[in-house]
């Protein structure tokens, strides 16, 4: 048998004994962002879609995933967390508690796709009120330990229709922009949209001008920190976001790979920021 012959098959051996193991090739590439120590001072945002594909119309957060998502957010040790495709409000209830006692949380259900949001460092009052077209999003003034307040939208648009994602994106930004809210804001969210795509034609709608028109009304009043970084997605898709005003200037913001358990099919994406000089 040839030299040749004999390492392809000690090649192919050597992978199946580690699949066995449970070993698999890590979550990287050229894109893969390895975040530092959180900035003294700073604000550490994440926001992360935790529900699963199921069957292809996707799930929300299964009870069994609820202690490894847990223990990702204790790592994390973030002081704002945004959550998306939770079961309900006691299932975001749960999880604050297993964090700490003094962990407030605030949330919206939307049928079957619940948003969340956690803060062990922060105040939260929820603003939405009345009646929406399409999925609502959670409003909120958030008056961390340190720094000013600031207003964050959370949203999880809609998936199969560009249609309604970009009336539901335009809705979501328009509470952002009244001069009365403090000028600190943030957008953020699974907002699936994926405008950097190569090429590629298999996002859930082929209706692709709709979403970057949605992309570029938003770019026009806020800076998406986690451009360039990667996908938030399986299997290559940027779906997630934080958009920032001016008056939060990012340090550093990516997808935290290899954190999904299940049929999970998004990453954590986490940014942390400081407040621009002479705010």
């Amino acid at each position: 048998m040839a030299r040749g012959t004999l390492i392809e098959l000690g090649l192919l051996a050597l992978a199946s004994i580690l699949l066995v193991l449970g070993f698999g090739l890590p979550e990287s590439g050229p894109d893969t962002f390895e975040f530092g120590p959180r900035p003294a001072g700073g604000l550490r945002v994440v926001t992360w879609n935790v529900g699963g594909a199921g069957s292809g119309d996707g799930r929300a957060l299964g009870e069994d995933h609820v202690p490894a998502v847990v223990e990702t957010l204790r790592l994390l040790d973030a002081d704002l967390v945004l959550l998306q495709e939770l079961r309900d409000r006691k299932q975001l209830e749960r999880i604050a508690r297993a964090l700490g006692e003094n962990v407030r949380f605030e949330a919206i259900d939307d049928g079957p796709d619940c948003i969340g949001a956690l803060a062990p460092r922060a105040h939260l009052f929820q603003l939405t009120t009345g009646e929406w077209e399409g999925r609502r999003p959670l409003a909120l003034l958030v008056h961390p330990e340190v720094g000013p307040a600031l207003h964050v939208v959370v949203l999880h648009a809609h998936p199969w229709s560009a249609r309604r994602r970009n009336h539901e994106i335009g809705q979501a930004l328009d509470l952002l922009v009244p001069a009365t809210l403090t000028p600190a804001r943030l957008l953020v969210g699974d907002l699936n949209i994926d405008v950097g795509r190569h090429g590629r034609n298999d996002l859930f709608t082929n209706d692709e001008p709709r979403d970057v028109a949605a992309y570029n009304y938003l770019a026009r009043h806020l800076v998406d920190v986690g451009a360039g970084k990667g996908p938030t997605a399986e299997p290559d898709r940027r779906l997630d976001y934080v958009f920032a005003s001016p008056e939060l200037d990012p340090v550093q913001a990516g997808p935290w790979l290899g954190r999904r358990v299940g049929d999970m099919d998004h990453h954590p994406l986490v940014a942390d920021f400081v407040h621009a000089a002479g705010e």
